[in-house]
């Protein structure tokens, strides 16, 4: 390689290929040969060692655990995030199979998700397993990886570990707030359905029964009046009671289910206010009980709201299968609200809200003065696999995403 002047000064770099030239005598008679100019070869060369010292930068930089494996499982490359997240030096693990890695409960699993990887080396496998740190604690880690290929044959798989052990940890926290609130709101509900219903009857039962000692000498016949009328009201609290401790654990929901829990409780609202209520279910097999006792009381809060605020003539709940999980909405054609103007803390959308986010569904409640409310959750199958039961796909007829 050489370089040449050009002529405004610039040193241009080329590449000389020649070769000498001989008569027939063997005598040298000159030389003759091709120049290159490389000052773009040179640039791109110049740019991908840049490329490569940033990758370097960025690797060694990130608080993720990027590696490298090669067809057996072997590492062949570990960031220096492996000092931070599992106690060891880079050089220590390299030469490794993958698995040393890995926390002893999570190795199978790990071993078969490597075999997916080789199997499909094109998709992006993503999964959540412990690491086992140097100290013997596990470390939880959200792993994304992918497969190479050369030739069309598998050569190894690539990616990169985060420690999502605090997050992991912050969601728990979550959760288990969202499950206070939730009780909370549970509370509030019991207390203020006790104070319009149960309470309130009690209170009458009480005047009616100071009106019969009263009446016993004076007027016997108005006395028996007043003990029907009382006789009534104890009638009314003794089912207000039994529909709140129906509530509190509905004793049929982990023995029938989700549908037949749904139907017990719009038969028993209807017996008691006349309100149709149509309960619409697609769903053959059981969800996980906490899913569905999720369901339920969302099911149940968006009800009680239509029974106090809506003034509704007609009200349906539909539960279905959807091409990403299950779906519930509970429909009705009352008077409606507008969603952005709803105080804080009223109606109970909070409550429904984290009940939902518990089980990593997905809430929504939509209305519009005059034209009804739709409250509807979604549960994906992600959440039901995680609940204890595996999906099962949507059943013909099922309710269908529009």
């Amino acid at each position: 390689m050489l370089k040449l002047r050009s002529p405004d000064g610039r040193l241009i770099p080329v590449e000389v290929s020649s070769i000498g030239m001989v008569d027939e005598a063997g005598a040298f008679v000159g030389i003759h040969g091709a120049t290159r100019d490389i000052s773009e070869r040179e640039r791109l060369e110049r740019e991908l060692r840049d490329s490569e010292e940033r990758y370097r930068y960025l690797v060694a930089s990130s608080p993720d655990l990027v590696w490298l494996t090669d067809a057996k499982g072997t590492l062949t490359f570990i960031s220096d995030a492996s000092r931070s997240m599992l106690g060891y030096e880079p050089s220590e693990l390299m030469g490794r199979h993958y698995v040393d890695i890995f926390a002893a409960s999570a190795r199978r699993d790990a071993n078969v998700r490597f075999r997916w990887v080789a199997s499909h080396p094109s998709a992006v496998h993503r999964m959540r397993l412990p690491f086992r740190h140097a100290d013997g604690h596990d470390v939880l880690v959200e792993i994304n990886g992918t497969g190479m290929m050369a030739d069309g044959t598998f050569i190894g798989a690539h990616g990169a570990a985060r420690d999502v052990s605090e997050r992991d940890r912050l969601e728990r926290d979550l959760r288990r707030q969202a499950g206070e609130l939730a009780a909370s709101e549970e509370r509030s509900h019991l207390a203020r359905e006790l104070h319009d219903s149960v309470t309130q009857a009690l209170f009458s039962m009480t005047l009616v029964s100071r009106s019969v000692e009263m009446l016993l000498d004076r007027d016997p016949e108005a006395a028996r009046a007043q003990l029907a009328q009382l006789r009534d009201l104890q009638r009314e609290a003794l089912a207000e009671m039994r529909a709140l401790i129906f509530e509190l654990r509905p004793g049929n929901l982990e023995q029938d289910g989700l549908t037949r829990a749904l139907r017990t409780h719009t038969a028993a609202l209807q017996g008691r206010i006349g309100l149709p209520v149509v309960v619409e279910s697609t769903i053959d097999d059981r969800l996980p009980l906490p899913i569905e006792e999720v369901l339920y009381r969302i099911a149940q809060e968006a009800l009680h709201n239509v029974v106090k605020h809506a003034n509704a003539q007609q009200v349906k709940v539909e539960v279905g299968r959807v091409s990403n999980g299950v779906r519930m909405r509970i429909i009705d054609d009352g008077r409606g609200f507008d969603p952005e103007k709803v105080p804080t803390g009223h109606l109970g959308l909070a409550g429904m809200q984290s009940r939902a986010t518990k089980v990593g569904a997905r809430f929504a409640c939509r209305s519009v003065p005059g034209e009804g409310t739709t409250v509807e959750v979604t549960v994906p199958n992600a959440a039901i696999i995680a609940a204890g039961a595996a999906p099962v796909g949507a059943a013909p007829g099922s309710i269908r995403d529009e």
